[in-house]
């Protein structure tokens, strides 16, 4: 059985809006790149560092989310993740993407 993908890399997998549609403070992470709603850092879910186009010139970033987007985005992954998974059709129970997401769409949904 494999071990399953860490926290952050799941979470650095989610995939995200695109970065020319988005808010000043979704970008800066005081907002949640989904939903735009304001964010604390009692209420964010780090989405890992990524590089993205603004303004016409490529920089890293560092997006958050809010709790109810990033378990409804990772269960959108997931039910993805389960149709297309060689693993998955064999024996779900050995996948770690797999239990990876599905235990990150019920951490954060608490």
């Amino acid at each position: 059985m494999s071990s399953p993908p860490s926290h952050e890399s799941i979470t650095a997998a989610l995939p995200l809006p695109k970065t020319s549609g988005l808010q000043p403070d979704q970008v800066r992470g005081g907002a949640c790149v989904w939903c735009k709603d304001p964010l604390t850092n009692d209420t964010a879910v780090d989405l890992g560092a990524r590089s993205g186009t603004f303004q016409g010139v490529v920089s890293r970033w560092f997006p958050r989310g809010c709790e109810p987007c990033v378990s409804a985005t990772a269960r959108r992954v997931l039910r993805i993740h389960v149709r297309t998974c060689d693993r998955c059709s064999r024996d779900a129970t050995t996948c770690g993407t797999r239990r990876a997401l599905r235990r990150l769409a019920l951490e954060v949904r608490r």
